[in-house]
């Protein structure tokens, strides 16, 4: 064997444990800080026993998670729905992948048991979800697909705005939009204004942009309307209110 070829990869016997907890130790590592995942540890009731920085950011708008409840963060509709599927985990030993809206960005969430003698835990690995992921990529295994939505900066905006949006971010010009949706080119143009008041963001490739950013160019025609009669107005001063810091 070349003096620069790597060790031959052996199985770990089964009494190997400093092999075993090495590889735990840095995969666990790989997990929270090189990974593109928000990292989270809650015990039955929603309590944060650990968060990276990712989930900071992107669970709980910026602000730290560790040590609060997910029922701090999230709104009362999406957190209820999130706990029960927690509950689920915990009581069936299984995991569980939760794709929706969270903070304005459409999220994979993998909910997986963690072994624990005295206190049983769930991991909770958070992915956006980027618009190059194949669709079927998010119809494997145990997927739940949420039926309470937190659309964050996207709150504000209407069913109309939220299709003109979409369909922007899709790549379709205002006429190809208007075909689309059969409505006039002035509505179009109208809905097209009224989201960058609404967002502060100005021009075509700003709105594709967050668009794409977001995952709305995932959703479906069918599913749009569901996910804006379930979203989640945040309240004056919250933090998912106003801005698309959310989108980070």
């Amino acid at each position: 064997m070349n003096a620069h070829s790597p060790a031959p990869v052996t199985e770990a016997e089964p009494g190997d444990f400093p092999l075993v907890e090495a590889v735990q130790r840095t995969a666990w590592q790989a997990l929270v800080e090189d990974a593109d995942c928000a990292v989270a540890v809650v015990d039955q009731h929603g309590y944060c026993r650990f968060a990276n920085s990712r989930a900071d950011v992107r669970l709980a708008a910026g602000s730290l998670l560790t040590g609060r409840s997910l029922t701090e963060v999230w709104f009362p509709p999406v957190a209820a729905e999130r706990l029960g599927l927690i509950k689920v985990v915990f009581s069936e030993g299984r995991p569980l992948v939760v794709v929706g809206m969270l903070k304005g960005v459409w999220t994979r969430m993998s909910l997986r048991p963690l072994t624990r003698e005295r206190t049983p835990l769930v991991l909770m690995a958070t992915h956006h979800v980027a618009h190059t992921y194949p669709a079927q990529f998010l119809d494997v295994g145990n997927v739940v697909k949420a039926r309470a939505h937190d659309l964050g900066p996207l709150a504000c905006l209407s069913l109309g705005e939220m299709e003109v949006l979409r369909l922007m971010g899709l790549g379709l010009a205002s006429r190809q939009i208007a075909r689309r949706l059969f409505r006039s080119l002035k509505t179009v143009n109208h809905r097209r204004e009224r989201i960058t008041e609404k967002l502060g963001l100005h021009g075509q490739l700003h709105l594709a942009h967050l668009a794409i950013a977001s995952g709305l160019t995932l959703v479906s025609d069918a599913e749009l309307p569901q996910i804006c009669a379930h979203q989640t107005n945040p309240p004056a001063g919250s933090n998912g209110d106003g801005g698309t810091g959310a989108l980070a």
